[in-house]
């Protein structure tokens, strides 16, 4: 399922680690995906979609879950 994600490039999990944000530079997005308590993967999918510049470069989350997105 996530052997083909075009230029994976930063990660960040949620505060209760349920959620992780990966940086997809080469598709101009941030994927969203939920994980289950045994860590697989329950679901995965765009969380933002960006316009414009070489996508996302990395990601950071703060304590109450606000996604911090840099882009080159």
């Amino acid at each position: 399922m996530m052997d083909t994600i075009p230029s994976p490039n930063g990660i960040a999990f949620s505060p209760d680690a349920s959620t992780l944000y990966l940086a997809v530079t080469r598709a101009n997005a941030v994927w969203r995906i939920v994980l289950a308590e045994d860590g697989s993967i329950e679901r995965a999918a765009t969380f933002i979609q960006l316009s414009g510049g070489d996508g996302p470069d990395g990601l950071a989350i703060d304590e109450a879950g606000n996604l911090a997105v840099c882009t080159r």
